[in-house]
């Protein structure tokens, strides 16, 4: 399976805390597990969604080295170097991060054109051969997510099951209307996902039907539920996405089939 062109997903909310890493992971194993050949790109420090897909420590340059290189405009290495594949999940491959990504918005501050430097990197031939990339925001705004966002094709948005979580879904949409000068940003948005949801918390189910009240049409009908198994699941390699009898994995699946057919 191949798309005409590279789609660019980005999982982003600029509140930590709402599984952004564990919404990559699973939207990346359900496109690779339907055939589509997927690149994840790993903006954490931590480096959780290349270790949930197999990373182990080596000296290949990382996503920090990459965009560096790119500023510089001098090749100190191959775009391949980069690009690792899972030895977990077929078809999916993946550029880590590192610690050093904590200073990237002082190295990209330097450039004549700060705000589009990623948007290059992801137009060179090398990434054409991937059916969808899937990378995993920051936390936050600044110039990195500018970036990310601009160069993106599409945005999922996980929002927490709290009031706070939803305050912020506005000023996520009017940051995006912003980057892309656009008011008409429906066709960027695949949908609102309200993740670690208690459906016996009045609370919970107060504030997902404000969500789905405030945005409609754009909020999928399926939470993903706050069960350990939505945690566990990628640490014990059994994916949610990948398990039929799993309700967050009901979730994501339907949101895997609105990136495709969106």
């Amino acid at each position: 399976m191949v798309n005409k062109k590279t789609q660019i997903i980005v999982i982003d909310n600029q509140k930590g805390g709402c599984a952004k890493t564990t919404t990559s992971m699973n939207v990346a194993v359900g496109l690779a597990d339907k055939g589509y050949k997927i690149c994840c790109l790993d903006f954490d420090m931590q480096n959780d969604l290349s270790k949930w897909l197999g990373y182990e420590q080596d000296r290949k340059p990382t996503i920090y080295d990459l965009i560096s290189q790119e500023i510089s405009d001098t090749e100190m290495f191959s775009i391949d170097v980069c690009i690792r594949q899972s030895p977990i999940y077929k078809n999916i491959s993946f550029i880590p991060s590192n610690q050093m990504i904590k200073n990237i918005i002082t190295i990209i501050a330097t450039s004549n054109q700060p705000t589009t430097i990623f948007k290059n990197i992801l137009d060179k031939d090398i990434f054409k051969q991937f059916d969808y990339i899937v990378i995993d925001c920051p936390n936050g705004f600044d110039l990195l997510v500018h970036n990310i966002l601009l160069a993106c094709d599409k945005l999922i948005i996980p929002v927490q099951a709290d009031y706070i979580s939803y305050e912020k879904v506005n000023l996520m949409l009017k940051t995006l209307m912003t980057i892309k000068n656009t008011e008409e940003i429906e066709k960027y948005i695949v949908g609102i996902l309200v993740t670690l949801h208690n459906k016996s918390r009045n609370s919970h189910k107060e504030t997902f039907s404000l969500i789905k009240q405030s945005y409609p049409n754009m909020v999928f009908d399926l939470p993903v539920p706050n069960h350990t198994e939505v945690a566990d699941s990628v640490l014990n390699g059994k994916i949610s996405i990948l398990n039929k009898n799993s309700e967050a994995g009901a979730s994501y699946r339907a949101v895997v089939e609105k990136i495709i057919n969106h």
